[in-house]
């Protein structure tokens, strides 16, 4: 398993997409912060578009921070991308320090390295302090041939590690749970915004089924949503 270069820990957080309430992500209402950016390259990414764009905001940790308390009636928020490790490590610690501090809100993440490479890797000791800000850590490269529908999991050979005891009781039923869903959103322009984790060929099939409709999907600008026309 390719373990994680080392990073800097200057620089701005580069972010995708956010979006301000989900449900398909992680447990409860929570926001959704999409980073840009992963050489992984994992064979049948999902958001391998979003990953090649140059179009991102670059935030600090204070504004991202900000935007997050702003939202009302959440109960945690979810990091994904793109490789939330691949970030500034200096503005990403900043920033979950922000949200831990000022709220009771809890933190998802989404990585595409392994814990045990994380932890040894250059800088093991930075993503060491790193997890200590997060409850729910999705680990693992994404691995098509096993995309088996399970919640919250691209592929069964990713883990989900409960950091602290604050879902743990969650953790049986997650294990077995192949209870996906997708939520779809129309925007201004023709453009739908779809989030969650799609089953194999759930792409293929909405497609078809835009077709029947008379519509065309566009995913060549898959970084801020699908155009349909």
């Amino acid at each position: 398993m390719m373990s994680p270069a080392r990073c800097t820990a200057e620089g701005r957080l580069r972010v995708a997409r956010r979006k301000t309430c989900s449900r398909v992500l992680g447990p409860g209402s929570r926001a959704v912060i999409w980073f840009q950016g992963c050489d992984l390259g994992c064979p049948g990414c999902v958001a391998r578009e979003l990953n090649r764009s140059a179009v991102y905001e670059a935030c600090s940790a204070a504004e991202l921070a900000g935007w997050v308390l702003a939202i009302p009636g959440i109960e945690g928020i979810t990091l994904t991308g793109g490789e939330p490790f691949q970030q500034s490590l200096g503005e990403l610690g900043a920033f979950l320090d922000c949200v831990r501090r000022a709220s009771e809100l809890s933190v998802m993440c989404y990585t595409g390295y392994t814990l045990d490479a994380l932890l040894a890797s250059p800088d093991g000791e930075t993503h060491r302090r790193l997890l200590g800000y997060i409850d729910i850590l999705v680990d693992g490269p994404y691995v098509a041939a096993r995309n088996e529908g399970h919640l919250w999991r691209g592929s069964t050979n990713q883990q989900i590690h409960f950091l602290t005891d604050r879902y743990r009781c969650l953790s049986g039923t997650v294990e077995r749970s192949k209870g996906r869903a997708i939520e779809v959103e129309l925007l201004e322009g023709r453009r739908l915004e779809l989030t969650g984790i799609p089953d194999a060929g759930f792409l293929d099939r909405f497609r078809r089924h835009l077709d029947r409709q008379g519509m065309i999907l566009d995913f060549s600008e898959a970084a801020s949503g699908s155009a349909i026309g």
